[in-house]
């Protein structure tokens, strides 16, 4: 998973996978779930992430140069703060979508 924040138009990519996105879907206002030949979900793309989740951690880890990556396969321990940083959004991303 490789997360890209754009500070100068406040949106962040999550990128789940290299696979090029065919198509799209938005699922709530600003939020867009792209999709690879197969259907399966290669990225989230949130337009003002500021508003939806914590985006500091984010900015202080992303340079124009490196998307922040993160082993999806292993859950992050309590104390893997920088590990943790990008499922905490991705939660937050899904609690939104999915209400309740």
């Amino acid at each position: 998973m490789k997360l890209h924040y754009y500070s100068e138009t406040d949106s962040l990519y999550i990128e789940f996978t290299e696979h090029s996105s065919v198509d799209s879907h938005e699922a709530s206002p600003g939020i867009v779930l792209d999709y690879d030949s197969d259907g399966a979900l290669v990225g989230i793309d949130i337009d003002h992430a500021s508003t939806i989740t914590d985006v500091s951690g984010i900015k202080q880890l992303n340079d124009a140069t490196r998307p922040y990556k993160t082993n999806m396969s292993t859950e992050p321990t309590a104390s893997d703060e920088v590990s943790r940083s990008p499922f905490r959004i991705v939660t937050q991303i899904i609690k939104r979508l999915i209400p309740g």
